[in-house]
């Protein structure tokens, strides 16, 4: 599996903006390969100023890059740049057995 995590800021966004972006941001979901979504705006002190974050679950490395082509996450990607400001993007590859297993 893989997770693509993004956290981005979006301060000032009007309720109209921000109603359309979640909207948009969820059409992420729909794209082949997705297996897991989740999208919430952050309440805690730590986020150095992030307002999201968005994490996508993929199926492989395959699907990840299938899904960075697709024509709705670039269309999703454009608008989501055209209202929020800095972005930061992490993906990293697990496995069932990681989470099972625990930390080690």
């Amino acid at each position: 599996m893989i997770d693509h995590v993004i956290m981005f800021r979006a301060e000032g966004l009007p309720p109209e903006t921000e109603r359309t972006l979640m909207a948009r941001l969820g059409e992420l979901a729909t794209i082949p390969g997705v297996v897991g979504f989740a999208l919430g705006k952050n309440f805690g002190e730590r986020s150095r100023g992030f307002d999201y974050c968005l994490r996508v679950t993929l199926r492989d490395r395959a699907a990840l890059e299938e899904y960075e082509e697709h024509p709705v996450h670039l269309a999703v990607r454009a608008y989501n740049r055209s209202v929020t400001t800095e972005h930061i993007c992490v993906d990293f590859e697990w496995t069932p057995s990681t989470v099972e297993g625990g930390a080690r």
